[in-house]
């Protein structure tokens, strides 16, 4: 299924931090509330305290998590560690059992509320994209923007991005041909033979009706 309807800046900032968030996305999705506070405190060290912070404000902000976990901004850093009253440093410590990070990301799941990409919610995602086409013509492009941020207000772990660019390539696709199977039975014979002599090239001419009827 072809998916190169993606641009290299889609494929770059999805699902990573492409950019630095901005004050206004750090007040937003970066600021612990009590109850993340309590859920945080329970992690014994300073280090995986700071890890599980990052990982949970990680998949607030960007929908899923980070293959390595310490690899975000600096501002993201500074802003969870002020928080906590933590040394900034101690996440590159984070990196001494990888296991933990996994550990937390389940920990992480049931505390934020956040379902996994699994069978069910590719089905559930399935029928919205057929909702959103149904109403509509939308590039591909704008439809795998649309799809990510409804997973991410959803509480839905991103998939892959080549996952989610063949999901919404196929839904397109079958979409396309159930709009042109519906109107093609709508048709009378001599409707079809109207649009068969558009395809047809004249004698002595050099482009078919339908050329001509889609030039400016």
């Amino acid at each position: 299924m072809p998916v190169e309807f993606l641009t290299d800046e889609q494929a770059a900032r999805y699902g990573r931090y492409h950019v630095p968030p901005t004050p206004e996305q750090l007040t937003r999705f970066f600021y612990l509330s009590e109850q993340d506070h309590a859920f945080i405190a329970q992690r014994r060290r300073k280090r995986n305290r700071l890890g599980c912070a990052v990982q949970l404000a990680t998949l607030r902000y960007l929908g899923t998590f980070l293959p390595d976990p310490t690899r975000v901004p600096d501002a993201v850093t500074h802003t969870l560690a002020d928080q906590l009253d933590i040394d900034p440093d101690s996440l590159q410590d984070y990196r001494k059992r990888v296991s933990t990070w996994y550990e937390h990301q389940e920990l992480i799941l049931h505390h934020t509320g956040t379902a996994p990409f699994d069978d069910r919610q590719a089905f559930r995602l399935i029928r919205w994209l057929y909702a959103q086409l149904a109403t509509g013509t939308l590039r591909p492009g704008v439809l795998f923007d649309l799809a990510t941020a409804h997973l991410v207000a959803h509480k839905v772990v991103l998939p892959g991005v080549t996952l989610l660019a063949r999901l919404v390539a196929r839904v397109r696709d079958r979409a396309g041909m159930r709009t042109f199977e519906g109107l093609s039975r709508r048709l009378s014979p001599e409707q079809c033979d109207r649009l068969d002599q558009l395809l047809t090239l004249p004698s002595g001419a050099s482009r078919t009706p339908l050329d001509t009827l889609r030039t400016p």
